[in-house]
Formats: C-alpha cells, structure tokens, sequence
C-alpha cells in the first residue's frame, strides 16, 4: 500500500490563504462499549470522546476533510520514525515518505465526529473566578493550520487565554505547571462548547479545497 502524496507536505504545496469557514475539521476516536457516545439528557456527545484525558484540549488535533479523506484518517503512525513524522513542518518541506507496515499502519476500528469552523472558530469559553481576589479569564478558540511531516492537512484546536491586563496568549506559550491551572478550569466549559457544535455525521453544505487553493500551479 503506497502512503497518499497528496496528503504530505511537499515542495508543490503552498501556504493556505483561502477563506476556511465553510470547510470541516474532523478526529478519530475509538467507540467504548462502557462509555455512552451521546449523553443522555441533552444527546451531545460524551466530552471523553472530545478529549481524553481533558489537559489535550488546549491543543486539540484534528484534520481538514476533503483531500484528507475518512480512510486517510484511519492511518497510524509508529515504528523508530514516529517522533519524525509527527514533527512540525513547512507547508513545502520535501519528506520522506512513510512505508506501509513500516511507518504506517491502518487502524479500522476508528469512527470519527465532524464540525464546521465557522462553528467554532473564535468561540470563547468564560471563566468567572468566585474568588474576588483571583482573576477571572475567556479564552478564544482559534483554529490553525499546523501541518507535520505525515499530514499537510493536520489543524490544530487552540484556545487563547484573554485576560485583564496580559496580551492573549496561548497555553502552551507557559510552563507546564502553569498550564495545568487554566487547563483544568477551561477544560469542562470548552469541551462543553465543542459538544454543542460537533456532529456525527459529515455536515451539509461544506467547502473542499481544489488544487489551486493548496498547490502551486
């Protein structure tokens, strides 16, 4: 089984500066027998299924559906050149590419749950603070492409902490044990937005990037 080029960055491949509203992220995840996929009294998805554990919530994976197709979300990155693949790239970077059932598996058991971004791009997510002493904050949901070296058409789900007196920042912009503050009083109300707008089912009326959006002609 040949790894699908058009999925890759490449020297061909080019910056994104088209609108993106319209289009769909989308991530994997593994039904549980254990766990319900939808509460039961509001039929929103299980915030498990979201993010598990919550901390990855300031930084939530995803893919952009359309050249990046369900089967491409089945892929499996392992072996000695995981931690290659899964680094950070240019959009143009020249990469080698992974070998089936040496690099690459796929994984059939996954299924997956979809969301416009013009649904939750520039959501915020409030938290008041009870105490009058201590700050309260909103973070703002950005989405932004951040392709790596196995997936031109990996997006990341940031949020971006606003507050008072600071510049907006992003999560992982701080040490760790600074994170875990704001991340374990952001993640219920974030994962709570996210629940409201994610469906099970490829939406209707979405945009699929053509070859001129992404590639140098």
């Amino acid at each position: 089984m040949d790894y699908p080029s058009d999925i890759i960055p490449s020297p061909d491949k080019k910056e994104l500066a088209c609108d993106l509203s319209d289009c769909i992220i989308f991530r994997f995840y593994v039904s549980n027998p254990e766990l319900d996929f939808l509460n039961k009294g509001d039929m929103y998805i299980n915030q498990k299924y979201i993010s598990d554990p919550s901390s990855n919530i300031s930084d939530l994976s995803t893919n952009l559906y359309g050249v990046f197709t369900i089967e491409d979300g089945k892929i499996q990155i392992f072996g000695d050149k995981k931690s290659y693949y899964y680094e950070y790239c240019k959009v143009n970077d020249e990469i080698e590419i992974p070998v089936y059932n040496v690099d690459f598996q796929l994984v059939n058991n996954r299924s997956f749950w979809y969301m416009k971004i013009s649904k939750i791009n520039n959501e915020e997510a409030q938290y008041n603070n009870p105490n009058p002493q201590a700050k309260s904050f909103k973070a703002k949901c950005i989405i932004v492409h951040t392709p790596m070296r196995w997936n031109y058409w990996h997006f990341s789900l940031r949020w971006f902490i606003h507050q008072d007196d600071k510049e907006p920042f992003w999560l992982h912009e701080l040490a760790s044990n600074q994170q875990r503050k704001y991340v374990k009083k952001l993640s219920t109300e974030s994962r709570s937005i996210l629940a409201k707008n994610i469906e099970t089912e490829i939406p209707m009326n979405f945009k699929i990037l053509q070859e001129e959006d992404f590639k140098i002609i």
